[in-house]
């Protein structure tokens, strides 16, 4: 597989596709945990009442490499705190 990505968002499924078909290998936390995404992704579900924050106490818990870049998915963009954390870590 390829560099990790990390994906994370309320449905990670699609940029997942993409970031594999660019030779990226995903790690996905959304809220969705979609059973096509299990199969190709290394993928983690977000409980709703702990979106957003949740994702990232899933996201330490799966442990990517450090090496790996994040993405964010809609509507992470309307939460900028979180985005500063992702950006920190």
């Amino acid at each position: 597989m390829g560099d990790p990505l990390v994906i994370l968002g309320q449905s990670a499924r699609a940029a997942a596709q993409s970031a594999i078909r660019a030779g990226f290998e995903p790690w996905c936390v959304d809220l969705c945990a979609a059973r096509d995404l299990k199969a190709v992704a290394r993928v983690r579900r977000c409980e709703p009442d702990q979106f957003p924050y949740g994702l990232m106490n899933l996201l330490g818990a799966m442990n990517p490499p450090e090496s790996a870049q994040v993405m964010v998915t809609g509507p992470l963009e309307n939460y900028p705190n979180l985005l500063e954390a992702i950006a920190f870590e």
